[in-house]
């Protein structure tokens, strides 16, 4: 075998471990996005699902905030009812004691 022979070959048997190598890299890249896309969608579920926690837990406080604002209304009118009543006990009192 003659030198450039020789040459040639160690440079092929270079090119094919250089190849070999690249094709790795190659996959280690296409894994890591694959990896980034199902973080990627993770998260997203994370958010969707953390968004629907948030919204239900907001309607379930709106609901009591109007309740209570319904009940606090119904207690404010029969305070004032017994404030009108004792206005008008008050005005029968002194009519009597002004007789």
């Amino acid at each position: 075998m003659t030198e450039k022979m020789r040459r040639k070959e160690r440079y092929e048997i270079l090119f094919e471990e250089v190849n070999s190598k690249m094709d790795l890299v190659l996959e280690g890249y296409r894994e890591f996005g694959g990896k980034f896309e199902e973080a990627k969608r993770e998260r997203e579920e994370i958010r969707d699902d953390l968004t629907h926690k948030i919204e239900f837990v907001a309607t379930g406080l709106n609901k009591k905030i109007e309740d209570t604002e319904k009940r606090l209304g119904q207690r404010i009118d029969r305070v004032g009812n017994k404030q009108d009543d004792h206005e008008r006990r008050i005005e029968v009192v002194e009519k009597k004691l002004s007789i």
